[in-house]
């Protein structure tokens, strides 16, 4: 009797177990983005966090931005940014690498996107990876 619930628990823990891993593995929990589409009354950009593709896929975004918008990225990780959809995300993208040895959780970097004519203006899709 006492084998058969060990075994019947092992066998309802171990799928949850596999689920954690990988719920965990699918998200990045050092790394997030912000963006900044918005200036306050004193010009200052207002960031709004926004959740991470799935690691390694193409999301669409499909969205004009202000020319004067910003991203903010915190932690590891390699961010691509395209103004094509995912099928041509490769033509004229955006590449930003945050070294694992160099970004944690709390260490941030806005990027101006006028700095990047190839997004100014217009994001059509994302990849991040980490």
């Amino acid at each position: 009797m006492a084998v058969s619930k060990l075994i019947t628990a092992l066998l309802l823990a171990v799928p949850a177990f596999g689920t954690v891993l990988r719920s965990q593995a699918g998200t990045c929990p050092s790394s997030a983005i912000y963006w900044g589409m918005e200036k306050d009354a004193a010009s200052d950009t207002m960031f709004a966090e926004h959740d991470l593709p799935t690691p390694g896929e193409c999301e669409a975004v499909m969205s004009e931005v202000p020319r004067d918008g910003e991203l903010k990225l915190c932690g590891p990780g390699k961010w691509s940014i395209s103004r094509m959809s995912c099928d041509k995300h490769e033509y004229k993208n955006v590449e930003i690498d945050h070294p694992k040895e160099d970004f944690t959780k709390t260490t941030c970097k806005v990027y101006p996107l006028k700095d990047y004519f190839k997004i100014n203006g217009f994001i059509g899709s994302v990849v991040f990876t980490c």
